[in-house]
């Protein structure tokens, strides 16, 4: 049985068929030594095999059936489908009985619609034989058993069946060689259907773990422990070879407009400078080599000590791990005095932009995009990282968001909170009716919410986002350079 056992599933269905199969066979080749059965025999026979069939039925499909857990109740699952099963076999007699072709072939009409009744329902057989052997390649327990007692159960009335098809014909004056062929016929469709039955549930088995592994995979953050996440990540890469390209970028002075603006529109966008995408130019000073985990660790300590916050060590790893696995990371310390500077020094160590800060009263995305400008609005420093990420994929950024109020953000934020959540599908953010850029994955966002812990935050951000806990200080600036 052990060999058995290690078959696939198809081939296992593809056995199980040629033996009920051969079942018929036999049952059909008893024409050639007898041209009429006794009564007695065959009623006996057609009752144990009604007998078998019923429990195999019961037994091997319609209780398995009932103890499967879904989200349907088996109840009706089950119900339906016996349903259709029945009407699938009284429609196709009813069918049949109202044909007006031609049986010459077989005899007369009688012997015609016994015949193709049998063949008929040999199918739904055939298929119920495939499925269980496909159900026990991926259930626990004797599955393979009792999709094996259930083939036997079907190979045992087929014994009856294939004489109850060639007795009657032989009994009109066909020849017991053409009797035996027709009867073995109706039997040979359990092969070809207990072989789809297999494949096709199978099949289907194996979208569904596709799609379960897909859906795992954009909600792996989901109940992971963040420190456990971060702790291995760090303990076993050890250092990040060419993990960031640090750049940083002098800002150009702007010069004040003297003409109004008081209309906010794409195409003004595109041709007065204080409605460039990109403030500050395009003008970049690269000050650094692609350097390891460790180094650029140890760099921004530096750069935050230079602007009068020290941070641990241990944090300072953890933020860096974290900004490069996750498109949204949501950071808090207990010394919460300290944490309006660090946001601005982690967002002047990616890029020379202001930290953004969010206000009370924001409830859309134009608000965190746009920003006044005397009588006019231009880009946000937070929107000019967002389309400076996008024109440039090679370079990792980060764009920060400090005084985030958990219970309003999704109003305002949710475009990329949805991004972070489905991270595999294109998603273009509107900045007004003429104006978009599709979100680049080279980007990670850091939320610092204004007072709480990250537990306050909605269900969807959370899922989304790596949480922190950093440990920071004041201290005096060592001085303004920038290594």
């Amino acid at each position: 049985m052990q060999w058995f056992t290690s078959l696939d599933a198809w081939v296992q269905a593809l056995i199980a068929a040629l033996m009920m199969y051969l079942m018929t066979t036999l049952g059909a080749a008893s024409v050639f030594f007898s041209k009429k059965i006794n009564k007695t025999v065959i009623t006996a026979l057609t009752a144990l095999a009604a007998g078998i069939m019923i429990a195999a039925s019961f037994f091997s499909l319609l209780l398995p059936a009932i103890e499967y857990e879904s989200k349907v109740p088996s109840y009706i699952t089950v119900t339906v489908g016996f349903l259709l099963g029945g009407a699938f076999i009284i429609l196709s007699d009813y069918g049949l009985s109202r044909s007006k072709l031609s049986f010459e072939s077989i005899g007369d009409k009688k012997n015609a619609l016994l015949f193709i009744a049998v063949t008929l329902h040999n199918i739904p057989e055939g298929m119920s034989v495939g499925v269980a052997f496909a159900v026990s390649a991926v259930a626990t327990g004797n599955t393979v058993l009792s999709a094996f007692l259930l083939a036997v159960g079907i190979a045992v009335q087929n014994l009856p069946e294939g004489m109850c098809v060639a007795f009657p014909l032989r009994a009109k004056g066909m020849s017991p060689m053409r009797s035996f062929l027709f009867s073995q016929a109706s039997g040979a469709i359990e092969i070809p259907a207990a072989v789809i039955g297999a494949l096709a549930a199978v099949c289907l088995a194996l979208f569904i773990a596709y799609v379960a592994v897909i859906a795992t995979k954009r909600k792996k953050q989901r109940y992971v422990p963040v420190n456990d996440v971060l702790t291995d990540l760090i303990a076993n890469v050890k250092e990040f070879d060419e993990i960031s390209k640090v750049t940083y970028i002098e800002p150009l002075k702007e010069e004040p407009e003297e003409d109004d603006f008081p209309v906010m529109a794409a195409e003004e966008a595109q041709k007065e400078k204080s409605y460039d995408l990109s403030i500050y130019g395009d003008e970049e000073v690269d000050l650094s080599e692609k350097i390891t985990f460790n180094e650029i660790c140890s760099n921004f300590q530096s750069f935050a000590q230079s602007r009068g916050i020290t941070v641990d060590v241990t944090s300072v790893r953890a933020l860096f791990a974290a900004i490069c696995a996750s498109k949204i990371v949501i950071v808090t310390t207990k010394n919460t005095d300290v944490m309006p500077d660090f946001l601005s020094a982690l967002n002047g160590y990616f890029t020379s932009r202001e930290a953004t800060f969010a206000e009370s009263g924001w409830n859309s995305l134009s608000d965190l995009v746009w920003k006044p400008q005397g009588d006019k609005f231009v880009l946000s420093d937070f929107a000019n990282t967002v389309y400076s990420a996008a024109k440039s994929p090679d370079r990792l950024y980060v764009a920060v968001v400090g005084g985030v109020n958990a219970e309003t953000l999704l109003s305002w934020f949710a475009p990329f909170v949805t991004y972070a959540n489905h991270p595999t599908e294109e998603y273009k953010l509107n900045l007004n009716e003429e104006l978009s850029v599709i979100l680049p994955d080279n980007i990670c966002y850091v939320l610092a919410p204004a007072e709480g812990g990250a537990d306050k935050f909605p269900r969807d951000v959370a899922d989304a986002a790596l949480q922190l806990d950093l440990i920071l200080s004041k201290t005096e600036a060592v001085g303004d350079e920038t290594e």
